[in-house]
């Protein structure tokens, strides 16, 4: 891709995912398991634009020191959108008020858990202020620049074979860091949206989801 059309700004971000608005709201039928995550834009003091990514604390059962969207499972009763502003509030300190959610993005399904992940992405004026609220959950909060995502050689992609499945599993190279896996699958989606070049579904999404062209 010309590197003129690997320039994101906040018009660009705003205008790609007014053309992914969706029902946000979204409330799974009973007994369904879902979680949510919230991919959260802002830009840095010069303006550059930056998504907030999370390293999960080494005291965790799972996934210890990954790099993943502040998320986490959906309470009884609560939207989805809802599930993913508490989660961000209770790790890394996000006042939901403080930001806009703008899109949901292709829900998937973990490979190991079977949990549907639903991904939303909520823009900031500014750089929100963040700490590691739950030090449990989190170790680091990370600013990464859309711009590097974008570079030529920092994604790749590879397929694992789980059993019987064979699952492409995606990657982002941050230098001494790499995102990967579900994370790394959602930036996928949010990056080529926000590129103009939209890309397909990783599985087929749930029955519970409205055919609003958020898919």
């Amino acid at each position: 891709m010309p590197a003129e059309r690997r320039i994101v700004t906040g018009e660009t971000v705003r205008h790609a995912l007014a053309a992914t608005e969706a029902n946000l709201h979204l409330t799974p039928p009973s007994g369904e398991r879902a979680a949510a995550v919230l991919a959260v834009l802002s830009p840095n003091v010069d303006g550059e634009l930056e998504v907030v990514i999370t390293r999960r604390s080494q005291q965790l059962r799972t996934h210890r020191g990954e790099l993943s969207f502040p998320g986490g499972g959906q309470d009884p009763g609560e939207s989805l959108v809802r599930t993913a502003l508490r989660e961000a509030h209770e790790e890394v300190g996000l006042e939901p008020t403080s930001v806009e959610v703008m899109a949901r993005l292709q829900p998937l399904r973990t490979a190991l858990s079977g949990r549907w992940i639903v991904p939303y992405v909520a823009v900031a004026d500014a750089r929100p202020h963040l700490w590691a609220a739950s030090p449990v959950e989190v170790d680091e909060i990370l600013y990464v620049p859309l711009r590097h995502l974008v570079q030529p050689g920092v994604f790749w992609e590879e397929r694992w074979d789980l059993g019987v499945a064979h699952w492409p599993v995606s990657f982002f190279d941050l230098g001494p860091d790499v995102i990967w896996g579900a994370t790394a699958s959602m930036l996928r989606d949010l990056l080529a949206r926000l590129m103009g070049t939209p890309v397909g579904p990783r599985v087929d999404s749930p029955l519970w989801l409205p055919d609003d062209g958020a898919r």
